[in-house]
């Protein structure tokens, strides 16, 4: 670009103001492309088939800067290179044609977006005919319609999230980063004839956003831009590299002449900038396991991780949610799951057939709910469970997932959280303030209990009733499957807890026990198993929820605590609601007993000190506020009603209301007068495992 400003007036008629004018488009030389194609050959860092390479040579605009990086002399060249995990990968970067890279493996950032894609891609590596593992990729769809849909689909989400649309940005600096991309073979079940391309496996929203300034019309509106976006890239996607090189070439002459000819219109502008697009290409590989097709597809996603790590920080669960996806898509192409599978823990709907060959012999209104087609999510985590620890299927999903986070081994507990947070999905956007603690303690062992991983128990499908008369007769697979229905309602709400355990005295519990480990043992006595069946009933998908207790989450809404027979503890004898206490009692009340007196008699005739007494009233100010934002937001709830179904407002007459609020803002007029000195040390109530 120039170096000096530019004005340009928009469609509208409104200025903008350009830092560098743009450069002129690239016309590329087809005596540079036969170079390029013959040095990528002769390179031995670059190991792609024949066809791969055709493909790369046709998307880049700028030969000469490529055929130097490309070019191998003397042991050395200009290639880029990257450690993924186990694999030593080799980049060339250049600018390519802006329609050339498409996103068929999907927004990985926006995966929940895209639920109205048919069926998402295989993907795996590949091989050339000498059997040597190469730089590229294998990505299968049913039909070339369910490769278009996921194009279409991941264009229109990722530029609906005004998070991920740079449009403004392109049109006034171009893309400035380069976008990632790898060669793929794009083969289809149906037999229509495969597709050679380069697929986006990061910089999605930055291709998307260039797709959408180039194609601006001011006669549409913005949902229009999006979608005709959208159907472009669609199209490009089964459009011949031959006929989108000539496609470039025509238009790229005609913006560099139109700007010669009328400066810099927006029109040009809009091409200038948005038609080229720098790439980081993914050429050449090193591998650690020759025999591995999964080395690369693992490779690509450690690669993308560390991309966003450096900028935007991925958490634990994100990359774990990434990876326990990719397990079950490779698990389908290993053959050890079925496709129905696959849906089902993407939480579509499913037909009658699927259901039939998850839940065998189940009633369907148990196990699916009508109105959506979907399975109930108690249930699909019954089936989730049951099928990942199986012990063949679980020895592949850890050989995966080994490769696939470049770590050395995989244990049970670390197992079990990759399992999580395939369960949570139907919940985890209703119950934010409790996933984070239930995935804690899915990564210590979740329902994972030493029977569930035996293999030996087949989930019983039967209304709640029925698991406890069975498990009453000693049916282990109805023990069992009660065991997870209930476990994993117990996780979701933040009642089981990851740490609970190693925690004695608080919450009322008394001795030391892991998620599975206390599971197996309350599912085990008839009290625990009378509780079981009213967490089952009471779950809650869609509602936030919790203990309510003590330095507990305050929400919406929790379960009863029952006798042993079943029945509710009336409100006033003992607990009203569950907490984690009542768990350990129900499970080991002789064992929780006697962890009770140790505590009490560790405690008594210890005094506590000035500092621990106030350090008790910060949490007791903490725990009354947290009560009181809960009962307010109740409050709130119900104002929709008043004055229709209610005939008093909610919060009571204008004395009541005011008297609230003065105590309110006394508390916090004193808060501020007593102000401690700063101090860089975090506060002491502050636990990131329950905020």
């Amino acid at each position: 670009m120039s170096a000096y400003p530019r004005t340009v007036v928009t469609e509208d008629g409104s200025e903008v103001q350009i830092e560098r004018a743009p450069r002129p488009l690239p016309l590329p030389d087809p005596k540079d492309l036969g170079t390029l194609k013959r040095r990528l050959r002769a390179n031995p860092n670059i190991n792609l088939t024949d066809a791969a390479i055709d493909t790369a040579v046709g998307i880049f605009i700028d030969p000469p800067k490529v055929i130097r990086i490309a070019t191998y002399a003397s042991g050395i060249d200009g290639l880029s290179s990257q450690y993924a995990g186990s694999t030593h990968l080799f980049m060339l970067e250049g600018e390519v044609d802006g329609e050339a890279p498409l996103p068929i493996m999907g927004n990985p950032r926006l995966g929940h977006l895209l639920q109205g894609v048919p069926k998402g891609p295989r993907i795996t590596g590949a091989r050339n005919e000498n059997g040597r593992l190469q730089a590229q990729l294998v990505v299968e769809f049913d039909s070339v319609a369910d490769a278009e849909a996921l194009v279409e689909s991941t264009v229109r989400e990722t530029l609906n999230d005004p998070g991920a649309n740079y449009s403004d940005s392109i049109l006034g600096h171009g893309v400035m980063t380069p976008v990632e991309a790898v060669l793929v073979e794009v083969r289809f079940a149906d037999g229509s004839p495969s597709l050679y391309l380069i697929a986006l496996y990061d910089g999605t929203s930055r291709a998307t956003s260039a797709a959408l300034v180039r194609y601006y019309d001011t006669t549409l509106t913005p949902p229009e831009r999006v979608a005709r976006a959208a159907q472009e890239l669609r199209r490009a996607l089964t459009t011949p590299s031959r006929k989108r090189r000539a496609a470039y070439l025509k238009q790229a002459q005609a913006a560099n002449l139109a700007y010669e000819r009328d400066g810099l219109t927006m029109s040009v502008l809009r091409q200038l900038q948005a038609r080229r697009l720098p790439v980081r290409l993914i050429v050449g590989a090193q591998f650690s396991d020759e025999d591995n097709l999964d080395e690369l597809p693992a490779a690509i996603t450690a690669a993308q991780s560390t991309r966003h790590i450096s900028v935007n920080p991925w958490r634990e669960a994100a990359k774990d949610t990434v990876t326990a996806q990719r397990t079950v898509l490779h698990l389908r192409q290993a053959g050890r799951v079925s496709e129905a599978f696959v849906d089902l823990t993407e939480d579509r709907p499913l037909d009658e057939s699927q259901v039939e060959e998850l839940f065998p012999g189940a009633d369907l209104k148990l196990v699916t709910d009508p109105a959506t087609g979907r399975v109930r999510p108690l249930w699909r985590a019954a089936v989730i469970v049951h099928t990942l620890t199986n012990l063949k299927v679980s020895a592949e999903a850890k050989r995966f997932i080994r490769s696939d986070q470049g770590i050395g081994a995989v244990h049970t507990h670390r197992y079990a959280g990759f399992i999580g947070v395939l369960v949570d999905q139907p919940w985890r956007w209703a119950k934010p303030q409790t996933t984070d603690t239930a995935r804690n303690a899915w990564r210590n062992g979740g329902v994972l209990s030493e029977e569930i991983l035996s293999g030996r128990w087949e989930p019983v499908f039967a209304p709640v009733e029925e698991l406890l008369r069975l498990a009453g007769t000693d049916d282990v697979s109805a023990r069992l499957t009660l065991q997870v229905l209930a476990g994993t309602a117990l996780l979701a709400d933040g009642i089981l807890t990851r740490d609970r355990g190693s925690k004695i005295g608080e919450d009322g519990v008394f001795y030391r026990a892991t998620p599975p480990v206390l599971l197996a043992t309350w599912a085990g006595t008839q009290h625990g198993r009378l509780q079981a069946v009213r967490i089952v009933r009471g779950f809650h998908h869609d509602r936030a929820g919790g203990t309510g207790t003590g330095r507990s989450l305050n929400v919406d809404y929790t379960y009863p605590l029952v006798d042993e027979k079943g029945d509710r503890v009336p409100s006033g004898e003992s607990y009203r609601v569950l907490i984690e206490g009542d768990l350990f009692d129900q499970a080991d009340p002789e064992k929780s007993a006697e962890g009770r007196e140790e505590v009490h008699a560790a405690q008594k005739g210890r005094k506590l000190t000035r500092e621990q007494r106030n350090e008790q009233w910060r949490f007791a100010v903490l725990d009354h506020v947290g009560r009181a934002a809960t009962a307010v937001r109740q409050l709130e709830a119900e104002l929709s009603d008043y004055p229709g179904r209610l005939s008093e407002h909610p919060f009571g007459r204008r004395a009541d209301w005011k008297l609230m609020r003065e105590k309110i803002n006394d508390l916090g007029e004193s808060l501020i007068t007593v102000v401690p000195p700063a101090d860089p040390e975090p506060p002491l109530f502050d636990d990131s495992e329950e905020e």
